[in-house]
């Protein structure tokens, strides 16, 4: 942002004198400034936005997500351009009824990001999730005393 500054501070300072030259060099140095607020701002951010559109293309059953209302709720089905979420598991009706889920119908660009899928919470099962020994043990014979 320096650089940003610093480059607009000579172009008006350069502007701001009379010169014996044309006045080309202030419009290189707009070009300059446009360039760098392009690779500065709006590259960054459409970068952002594809990346967030390929993710939420990829929702799929079973993961975990967040609308941008803070919903947390779990994906159970997916339509074109609606998503189906479990938002509460469990609820059980005042009339002491049976307890039916809570599900919710929600369009794509709803969903602000993802907390984790299936596959990431069951794990691999190859793969140890802790080394092995107590983690809760700090080894020293006075601890817990």
């Amino acid at each position: 942002m320096d650089l940003l500054f610093s480059v607009a501070l000579f172009a008006a300072s350069s502007a701001a004198k009379p010169s014996s030259g044309s006045s080309s060099t202030f419009f290189i140095f707009l070009a300059l400034l446009v360039v760098v607020f392009w690779f500065a701002i709006i590259r960054p951010q459409k970068s952002r936005q594809r990346a967030q559109q390929q993710a939420m293309s990829q929702i799929g059953p079973g993961d975990e997500v967040v609308t941008v209302g803070g919903l947390v709720g779990t994906v159970v089905e997916t339509h074109d351009d609606r998503v189906v979420l479990l938002v509460a598991p469990g609820i059980v009706p005042q009339e002491g009824g049976a307890s039916q889920p809570v599900e919710m119908t929600f369009l794509r660009q709803a969903i602000s990001r993802k907390l984790s899928s299936v596959a990431e919470v069951e794990g691999d099962p190859d793969e140890p999730d802790e080394p092995d020994g107590d983690p809760d043990s700090s080894g020293s014979p006075d601890s817990g005393q």
